[in-house]
């Protein structure tokens, strides 16, 4: 027996509902839908297939969900609403994919008697600590969006969120700061604002849109890892370029949103590319920083990932790639343009941000090198890589030196998929390391011990004349 209570006049063909839920007279309930428990299913209502509704929701009388509907816990749904999945319904035509609604934990929405949606009081804030959407960032595309005569879709980043608001009591306005007037953090509102803040974190979504104007629906989405994707290009050849959270420049398919093409920035760029001809060439240039209201947020709160410095790239078709090492001391820079030139390289030298660059001319001969480092946007560890002298001697040449505990083979902060590979060929070159994290000096591989050290040393060979004692291996 149904742990439920059903109206002799309701219709109700699922079998997902929630214990002590009562469905009312002429409800249907159609096969595929789930109601949660504790929920009051009033007179007249519809439910279709694709509909979720949690615990302790009420629907009152002549409200229609169709599908593409999730109503989370305790939500009041006032008379006859209905929540549209098509904004423009055909007569035998359906969409691919219906549009998703979404209607958050304790909302409540309602009609008036002038067709116009009611106001949850809980925007209303007052000194106690309420989820409101969208959150500070609003509902806005801060980055250039784009358009495409060809496909007619709209691009652009998409941001959902949500924040826990309280007014502050006796607040006045204060100069030089930013006067939000935000409130609710002392002691004794932290225990409601941290079970709202935990909706929020997990309401919270970024993505690359296309929108489609003419059917006012989403064409495709590409779901980032966190806020902050950048501006977007879309090119006559139906790319779509955009930086993102990934820490990529990306081309995606226009029409379908597949990625064709990843470049990995070590930022997050938030400015919209160009395109331009040069001599019969076709460039993409982006401005390649981490700015703006994300990034302030970020460095607030501590949970900044390391970026590379901004800079601006420029990309060419015709497919050449460039090696380029940082370094701090002069000599390492002369024993690098040194290697360039044994290797038939031509190398230059250009001063970046207190530290200075020795890199080669974009090449075809690279070409292969930089396909072997890099999957898509990722640079790891080739599979298979060994490690003799030569090539350890170029890592102690660019980025070797002793500490008071052994001697360090130091890393690309920007490149963590490169660290554990890196640890695995030092193993079984038998001069295995202890990796040393950010915090505490690196990233780097220490290595310890007197025999690992002297085999270092036969693996490196002598030290360059202007290099200190302390460069190279004892």
């Amino acid at each position: 027996m149904a742990d439920f209570f059903q109206h002799p006049n309701a219709l109700v063909e699922s079998h997902n509902i929630g214990p002590g839920t009562r469905i009312w007279a002429f409800a249907h309930i159609l096969p595929g839908a789930t109601i949660g428990a504790d929920c009051n299913i009033c007179d007249g209502v519809f439910v279709e297939n694709d509909v979720r509704i949690g615990d302790r929701v009420t629907v009152k009388c002549g409200v229609q969900l169709w599908d593409g509907l999730t109503i989370e816990d305790d939500v009041f749904v006032g008379p006859n609403a209905t929540f549209t999945n098509d904004p423009f319904p055909r007569s035998k035509r359906r969409p691919d994919a219906f549009a998703k609604t979404l209607i958050c934990r304790g909302s409540s929405t309602t009609i008036t008697g002038t067709g116009s949606p009611t106001v949850s009081q809980a925007v209303r804030y007052d000194t106690e600590p309420v989820l409101v959407m969208p959150g500070p960032g609003g509902a806005h595309n801060w980055f250039p969006m784009a358009y495409s005569p060809r496909t007619q879709l709209a691009y652009f980043p998409a941001y959902q969120s949500g924040f826990v608001y309280a007014r502050a009591p006796n607040w006045t306005p204060q100069p030089m700061r930013s006067n939000s007037g935000w409130g609710g953090f002392g002691p004794d509102l932290a225990a409601k604002r941290a079970p709202l803040q935990e909706q929020a974190n997990a309401i919270e979504k970024a993505w690359l849109t296309a929108w489609d104007p003419v059917n006012q629906q989403v064409a495709w989405q590409v779901e980032m890892p966190r806020h902050g994707n950048g501006g977007v290009l879309v090119t006559g050849s139906d790319l779509v370029f955009e930086g993102t959270t990934r820490q990529t420049y990306s081309a995606f398919d226009a029409r379908t949103g597949r990625v064709l093409w990843e470049f990995p920035t070590q930022s997050a760029p938030v400015a919209g590319g160009i395109t331009y001809e040069l001599d019969g060439v076709q460039y993409i240039a982006i401005n390649a920083g981490w700015g703006g209201g994300a990034a302030q947020v970020e460095q607030s709160a501590g949970i900044e990932l390391p970026r590379a410095k901004a800079r601006l790239l420029v990309f060419r078709l015709g497919g050449t790639a460039r090696l380029s090492v940082l370094v701090e001391d002069r000599w390492r820079v002369d024993e690098l343009l040194a290697a360039y030139g044994e290797r038939d390289l031509r190398g230059e030298v250009l001063e970046e941000d207190g530290l200075t660059s020795v890199r080669t001319p974009f090449s075809r001969s690279l070409l292969p090198v930089a396909e072997r480092w890099i999957r898509g946007a990722v640079k790891s560890v080739p599979t298979g890589m060994t490690l003799d002298g030569a090539r350890l001697r170029l890592w102690a040449i660019g980025a070797g030196r002793r500490d008071e505990h052994g001697y360090l083979l130091r890393l690309s902060p920007h490149d963590p998929p490169v660290w554990d590979g890196a640890g695995a060929v030092l193993a079984r070159a038998g001069v295995a390391g202890v990796f040393v994290g950010v915090r505490a000096g690196g990233p780097a591989y220490r290595v310890t011990g007197r025999r690992r050290l002297i085999r270092l040393g036969e693996y490196v060979g002598e030290r360059p004349a202007a290099a200190g004692a302390d460069d190279w291996p004892a």
